[in-house]
C-alpha cells in the first residue's frame, strides 16, 4: 500500500467530482435546516441516497468518463461502537478496459449536536423493539405543535464522538495494523452559527456559500487534540477548527475538496496494489466487514492515447 502518484487525470474529471460532492453537500445542509434532531445515520442514508442521484455514467470530457456507485449494507454501528468507519471510499482508474489504479479512504460519520435542543441517538433497544416507537405518544407534554429551538455554536459538540471509548480504540488499532488513516465526516449546519426552530413556518433556505457543512479531518489529528482530555469528553465545533487548515478549510476540508484534491491527487487516501486483494475484500465485501456503506468513482479512458 502506497499514498503517492496523483491520478492522471483531465481537469474536467475532477471538476465533476468535485461539483457532485458539492451538490450533495447542499442537499444535506437542507436536510439539516428542515431537521434539525436528524440522527447520524439518517445523514449517512442520506449522502448514499443523494449520490444515487448521479449514478447514470457521465461523459466529463472527450475519452472520459466517470460513474458513481453506491451500496449502503448496514453494520455493527446498529448494535456496537466498534466499527471502523461508517462509509468507505473508492476510487477506480480504469484506461482502455484495463484496471489502472485503485485509491481507498475510510470515514467515520459524527454529526454536530445543538448547544440549545437535543438529538436522540439510536440504541440497540430501537432495533430490537422494531416499529413500536413510531406509535403515537399518550404524554401531553410530547405535543407534535409544541415548539422547539435548536441553536448550533462553536460550543455544539460532537457528541458521539469519545476521547477515550471502544470505538477510538478500535480505530486506533486498525490504523496501526492496516496502515490506512481513518477520517472523520462531520455533518454540520451549512451555516455556524445558527438556529431553528420547529414546527417549521415555511421552507428552508441556505445562505450565503456556507461555512461549515460535511468536513473530513483525520482521525489522527483529533487524536492528538483529545490526548490528555478525560475519557468521555467530546470536541467542539471550536475544538476542531484549525486542525487542517486556515480560511475555507478552519472547519476541516470539505467532503468535494477531500475527494478530488486529496484523495484523487493521493494526498491523503490509500493507493492499493494487486496483494491487497485480500484486504479489500476482508473491508468491503463481507456482511461482517467494519464498514456499513460505501461509494465507488470510476474514471473510464476509453483508450490509451
Amino acid at each position: 500500500m502506497t499514498q503517492t502518484t496523483a491520478f492522471p487525470v483531465p481537469p474536467e474529471v475532477l471538476k465533476y467530482v468535485r461539483s457532485v460532492f458539492r451538490a450533495c453537500d447542499k442537499r444535506l445542509g437542507l436536510r439539516i435546516e428542515r431537521v434539525p434532531n436528524v440522527q447520524e445515520s439518517a445523514l449517512d442514508h442520506a449522502l448514499i441516497d443523494e449520490l444515487n442521484t448521479f449514478a447514470s455514467p457521465a461523459v466529463v470530457a472527450p475519452d472520459w468518463t466517470v460513474k458513481i456507485d453506491t451500496h449502503f449494507l448496514g453494520g455493527r454501528r446498529h448494535f456496537y461502537s466498534w466499527e471502523v468507519a461508517d462509509i468507505g471510499v473508492l476510487v477506480y482508474l480504469r484506461i482502455a478496459g484495463k484496471l489502472y489504479a485503485t485509491k481507498v479512504a475510510l470515514l467515520q460519520s459524527k454529526r454536530l449536536n445543538p448547544s440549545v435542543g437535543t438529538v436522540e441517538h439510536e440504541e440497540k433497544i430501537d432495533y430490537e423493539m422494531g416499529f413500536g416507537r413510531l406509535m403515537p405518544s399518550k404524554d401531553p407534554t410530547l405535543a407534535v405543535s409544541k415548539p422547539k429551538v435548536f441553536k448550533f455554536d462553536e460550543r455544539s459538540r460532537y457528541k458521539s464522538l469519545k476521547a477515550k471509548d471502544q470505538q477510538a480504540k478500535v480505530m486506533s488499532e486498525f490504523e496501526d495494523k492496516k496502515g490506512i488513516p481513518v477520517h472523520y465526516l462531520f455533518y454540520n449546519p451549512w451555516n455556524v452559527p445558527s438556529s431553528m426552530t420547529t414546527p417549521l413556518a415555511g421552507k428552508p433556505r441556505l445562505s450565503g456559500a456556507g461555512n461549515a457543512g460535511m468536513r473530513v479531518v483525520p482521525v489522527a489529528d483529533v487524536r492528538q487534540l483529545l490526548n490528555g482530555k478525560a475519557d468521555s469528553y467530546s470536541p467542539s465545533f471550536k475544538d476542531i477548527q484549525g486542525l487542517v487548515g486556515t480560511g475555507k478549510h478552519l472547519p476541516g476540508w470539505r467532503l468535494d475538496y477531500f475527494v478530488a484534491d486529496l484523495v484523487m491527487a493521493c494526498k491523503q487516501g490509500t493507493l492499493l496494489e494487486e496483494e491487497d486483494t485480500d484486504f479489500m475484500n476482508s473491508l468491503f465485501s463481507r456482511r461482517s466487514g467494519p464498514i456499513s456503506a460505501a461509494f465507488a468513482i470510476t474514471i473510464d479512458k476509453s483508450d490509451a492515447h
